[in-house]
């Protein structure tokens, strides 16, 4: 899929209004996707049982 893209934009088979949108739909992605991506991929990857067995059942009563 990405060759032939690749071979259509040079070739310049795609209009420039395609390739305007595909570059601002990066740019969106890459501004607000990103940060919520790797925030859900760390808690994923978090252990949040051994980090709650830590905390002090005073703070959690609160």
């Amino acid at each position: 899929m990405s060759i032939l893209l690749a071979i259509l934009k040079i070739s310049g088979i795609l209009s420039k209004m395609i390739v305007d949108g595909s570059s601002a739909w990066y740019q969106f992605v890459v501004k607000n996707w990103t940060f919520a991506l790797l925030v859900g991929i760390g808690i994923t990857f978090t252990g949040l049982n051994a980090s709650f067995m830590r905390l002090p059942l005073n703070t959690l009563s609160s």
